[in-house]
């Protein structure tokens, strides 16, 4: 029994690409690539004078360093010396995608962490469902599958069509 046990340990650490071991999180699927990339272009349409999007920007919260899909931040100016590898400064907004091979709670654990460090708002996407879920500290998640994604708290409004089109 314990060799069996071993032998698939050996296979799902030998499974796991040179992106899930650098980042600590599943390769992401077509479906997260475009999800992600229509909010960024979603974001920069309505909102490009407002917000900064980044893209798989590192986090510190001292005792872990995520890697969000994208985070939204106030617009500000950006010096092109020096630059940051790990971001102290909390976005306003972070948005995690689900990728097939990666638990939700994982995601949803990812939330918790990110309200208690000072992120005002928490999305995750479930491209499979069409669906997204907004987290606030305090306040029951909002799920969202059709209409817009209205989040009073930094004061956007997504189309959930225009993502998943």
């Amino acid at each position: 029994m314990a060799m069996m046990e071993t032998e698939e340990l050996v296979e799902t650490i030998e499974e796991r690409s040179d992106y899930e071991i650098e980042r600590g999180k599943p390769v992401p699927s077509k479906k997260h690539a475009i999800a992600q990339t229509q909010f960024v272009i979603a974001f920069y349409r309505n909102y490009e004078e407002k917000f900064r999007v980044l893209t798989e920007a590192t986090l510190d919260l001292g005792n872990c360093k995520p890697t969000p899909d994208i985070c939204v931040y106030p617009k500000s100016e950006i010096s092109w010396e020096g630059d940051e590898v790990r971001l102290t400064k909390m976005p306003l907004l972070t948005i995690e995608i689900l990728s097939p091979k990666q638990a939700l709670s994982d995601l949803e654990d990812k939330v918790e962490d990110y309200l208690a460090a000072g992120v005002k708002s928490c999305w995750i996407v479930l491209p499979s469902l069409s669906e997204i879920v907004v987290y606030h500290k305090g306040q029951k998640p909002k799920v969202v599958t059709e209409g817009d994604v209205k989040d009073d708290v930094i004061g956007v409004t997504v189309s959930v069509e225009e993502i998943f089109r």
